[in-house]
């Protein structure tokens, strides 16, 4: 089902919902804003509703 994201995406949807991670704590992982993450991963949801 998360083959048709991008890596980062599929990153950080797996951290969120699987391994149940925060938007703060997916940032320090990845080394990144919690801004992005929030942005990527609402971009995710969004293409899966859609495509998958």
């Amino acid at each position: 089902m998360l083959s048709c994201l991008p890596e980062i995406r599929k990153k950080i949807i797996q951290l969120k919902v699987i391994e149940e991670c925060s938007f703060k704590a997916i940032a320090a992982k990845l080394n990144t804003t919690e801004f992005y993450v929030k942005k990527e991963y609402n971009v995710g949801i969004e293409t899966l509703r859609e495509h998958c």
